[in-house]
C-alpha cells in the first residue's frame, strides 16, 4: 500500500512538472512596454507577439525637435525588418509623443527599436541618438 501512494505522488509530480514546463515554453512575448534611453523614449503597444496599433517616441529632456520621421526595426522569423513612418512630424517632450501606426509580428525574446530622423539644413540627422530598443519578452 505504501508503494502505491509513493508511485501516485511521483506520477502527480511528473504530470505537474510537464504542465508547468509547457506553460513556460509557450509563453508569448509581451509586445507592450516603455523605455527611455539617450534622451528619447519609445513606447510599444501590442499583445502577445503582435505589435499593433502604434509605436510612439518622445523625449525626456524637454526638447522638441524639428520636422522628422520615426524609423522602426523589429525581427520576425529571424529576419530584421525596417519601416519608416509615412508622415513627417515632431518628436516632443514627455507624454506628447510622435506616434507611428504599425501592424506587425515579432519573434519572442527579441527587440523592437526606434529612432527619430530629423531633417534640418537639407540633410537627415539622428539628433537624439541612434536606436532605442525595448525587449518584447522580459
Amino acid at each position: 500500500m505504501k508503494k502505491t501512494g509513493r508511485t501516485a505522488r511521483r506520477l502527480l509530480f511528473l504530470v505537474l512538472a510537464v504542465i508547468a514546463g509547457g506553460a513556460v515554453a509557450t509563453s508569448p512575448a509581451y509586445a507592450t512596454g516603455h523605455k527611455c534611453e539617450h534622451s528619447k523614449c519609445i513606447e510599444v503597444y501590442g499583445s502577445g507577439n503582435h505589435v499593433r496599433p502604434r509605436i510612439c517616441m518622445g523625449t525626456d529632456n524637454g526638447r522638441t525637435s524639428g520636422i522628422g520621421h520615426i524609423e522602426v526595426r523589429h525581427q520576425y522569423g529571424g529576419i530584421s525588418y525596417y519601416e519608416n513612418s509615412d508622415n513627417n512630424g515632431r518628436i516632443k517632450p514627455d507624454m506628447e509623443d510622435a506616434c507611428f501606426n504599425v501592424d506587425f509580428w515579432v519573434d519572442s525574446n527579441t527587440y523592437v527599436c526606434g529612432r527619430f530622423w530629423e531633417y534640418k539644413n537639407g540633410a537627415w540627422y539622428l539628433t537624439f541618438g541612434d536606436w532605442t530598443c525595448l525587449k518584447t519578452h522580459p
